[in-house]
């Protein structure tokens, strides 16, 4: 018995890297699974050739965005099963760590290696999962994975010959038919993100400045690569759509300061620095111990170096942000922890732990690091897979409603909310209360339906859930009021500020054949309950309005104030002391099944709904 232990540790540890390397694969793809299509997913859905969505994107280069290599790969997967994207973003963020790994290991597993190989490797995914910020939103939501990850895959690949040349001694481009994918690479690499490509340039001239100090040779491969990626990166920085969105009003509103120019840049100044000495200060201060290590056991002046140039690269991709005239998201900030996880990396892997003391930091260092990736992998698993529970009830209810012919649809916000970084919702905008909010419109387009809405969770199962087909898929408020005059419901009305300019001359006459001849002027108070088609009350004037009555043993209290005379405009419709309308001014209607004694819908006409943006997007 103990000769098989011995045997199966001399196994596992004989293929430790191995067993890591799978053992990342599966939880990633795991996370891949449980990660549903929000936000900007929907925007670029609907690709119905190859030519079209060409055709889509080029539109977006001219007018929108310059990151047309990122759009294009989403709107592919978009129009494929997700299980595809799914399969392979696993493998590209395995080629992420591994392609790390390489940077500071090379590929013959050189001196610098040898010994703590798949401890290197642990240390990669562990950093990326504790250090990333918004991880589910870089790295699990598909139209932001291909804008980050990739991005970042593209650009590290394309250093990684230059961490072989000058780290490790191995030329790997020395033929023509490598050099040609190498270009083709580095068009894509300066074409991805406007900060981390920046990253990239200066990365490469620092490695040609440094061979030009120490006299060694030059190759082709790095000015075709370093060409290449200035030509990608000026099709970034000089896309026509960077210039429309800058000049957009609508965006403006978002990225317009009328501060001092200087109080701004001092501004975002402080949360750079916040950023970097917070959430990334375990990494930097693991880098300076590495640095300082080094230069201490007289290390090569090339790992020194490297080490050096990624730290200085990242903190130059971080402060590049404060010149940018747009808001930035936390997603932007990827760039700067893969590069320092890089530097950390080659740091670890070219250390000499030939003292006990060494020995202990090393295995007490991983120790916990693995320990915290665990625990926040726990809860950040069971955050997605509840965020993503939910959004697919959502979506199968939508489903639901557009198979029964629905036009206008509301749906519960996702609950609980998403309160860890590895759910792709997490801090990420989800469907709006108001139908024109831009999230709101393309998921409305998407399962063509005339509006869709969320509200909260209890609000939901309260008024919507059991909404009946007659209403939902009433495409205009009049063919609403004709569906409430049928009998075995109780219709309440209330307007709050003003309803009037939702009444057109139909509507008039739907109200005056319930009973109802007096409807409210401009910015006038007005209250109706309609039962069986039939008006129980009704009363319009420039007061407050309150109305009470019982409906199978359920006491509803109206109230109506419109914005007349007064500043404070005010509406209300309780059952059994439960509000059920909205803050939104207009036309509150809401109906009672007496049949089912449950509530059904309730709508809200408002002239006051924000202004409609145009087809924009959340990625920056």
């Amino acid at each position: 018995m103990k000769k098989k232990w011995q045997q199966l540790s001399i196994f596992l540890l004989g293929h430790s890297f191995m067993i890591l390397f799978i053992i990342t694969g599966l939880v990633f793809l795991g996370f891949n699974l449980f990660t549903p299509y929000v936000a900007d997913d929907y925007t670029y859905m609907g690709g119905k050739s190859l030519l079209d969505m060409l055709h889509k994107e080029y539109m977006q280069y001219m007018n929108m965005n310059g990151r047309s290599v990122a759009h294009f790969l989403a709107r592919v997967f978009l129009s494929q099963n997700k299980i595809l994207f799914d399969v392979i973003n696993t493998g590209m963020f395995l080629w992420l760590t591994y392609c790390i790994y390489l940077h500071a290991n090379g590929t013959k597993h050189t001196r610098v290696s040898k010994n703590i190989s798949a401890l290197t490797y642990l240390f990669i995914p562990c950093s990326i999962w504790l250090f990333v910020d918004v991880i589910g939103q870089t790295c699990l939501w598909l139209v932001g994975t291909c804008n980050y990850m990739w991005g970042a895959v593209w650009i590290i690949t394309l250093l990684l010959p230059y961490s072989l040349y000058f780290i490790h001694g191995q030329n790997t481009c020395q033929h023509w038919y490598q050099q040609i994918p190498l270009i083709l690479l580095a068009v894509v690499a300066g074409w991805s993100s406007e900060n981390t490509s920046g990253a990239l340039i200066m990365i490469m001239l620092g490695w040609i400045v440094y061979a030009l100090f120490t006299k060694t040779k030059l190759k082709a491969w790095m000015f075709e690569s370093l060409i290449g990626t200035l030509i990608g990166y000026a099709l970034l920085i000089f896309s026509p759509g960077h210039s429309v969105r800058m000049n957009d009003p609508q965006y403006a509103m978002s990225v317009v300061d009328d501060r001092n120019p200087l109080l701004i840049i001092a501004e975002r100044f402080a949360n750079a620095t916040k950023f970097l000495f917070t959430k990334q200060i375990v990494l930097i201060l693991l880098l300076a111990f590495f640095i300082i290590l080094h230069i201490y056991q007289k290390k090569a002046k090339e790992l020194i170096y490297s080490e050096i140039l990624f730290g200085l690269a990242a903190f130059a991709c971080e402060y590049a942000l404060i010149l940018s005239p747009g808001r930035q998201t936390d997603r932007v900030t990827f760039g700067v922890t893969i590069l320092l996880v890089i530097a950390c990396s080659i740091g670890l892997a070219g250390t000499a732990y030939d003292r006990k003391e060494l020995h202990f930091v090393r295995s007490a260092g991983m120790t916990v690091l693995l320990l915290f990736t665990f625990y926040q992998g726990v809860n950040g698993a069971y955050d997605v897979v509840t965020s993503y529970k939910a959004a697919t009830d959502r979506v199968n209810y939508v489903e639901t409603q557009v198979a029964k012919g629905a036009k206008q649809v509301v749906v519960p916000y996702i609950t609980p909310e998403p309160a860890t970084k590895y759910s792709a919702q997490y801090m990420l905008c989800d469907l709006s209360e108001f139908p024109t909010f831009w999230t709101n419109r393309v998921f409305a387009e998407h399962y063509k339906l005339d509006s869709v809405k969320a509200v909260k969770q209890e609000r939901f199962d309260l008024i919507y859930k059991n909404t009946e087909r007659r209403f939902t898929k009433c495409s205009d408020f009049t063919e609403y009021l004709r569906a409430i005059r049928k009998k075995g419901y109780t219709a309440f009305l209330s307007v709050h500020d003003d309803g009037s300019h939702f009444l057109n001359r139909t509507d008039k006459k739907i109200l005056k054949k319930c009973g109802i001849s007096k409807t409210p002027t401009f910015r006038q108070s007005f209250l109706a309950v309609i039962d069986d088609g039939k008006a129980l009350y009704s009363n319009t004037g420039t007061e407050k309005l309150s109305y009470n009555c019982t409906i199978d043993d359920k006491q509803f209290s109206l109230l109506s104030q419109g914005k007349y005379n007064t500043i404070d405009a005010d509406c209300s419709i309780k059952m059994n002391n439960q509000e059920l309308t909205s803050p939104a001014g207009g036309m509150h209607v809401i109906v009672y099944n007496k049949k089912k004694q449950c509530n059904l819908y309730i709508m809200a006409r408002s002239q006051f709904y924000p202004l409609s943006r145009r087809d924009r997007h959340s990625i920056r």
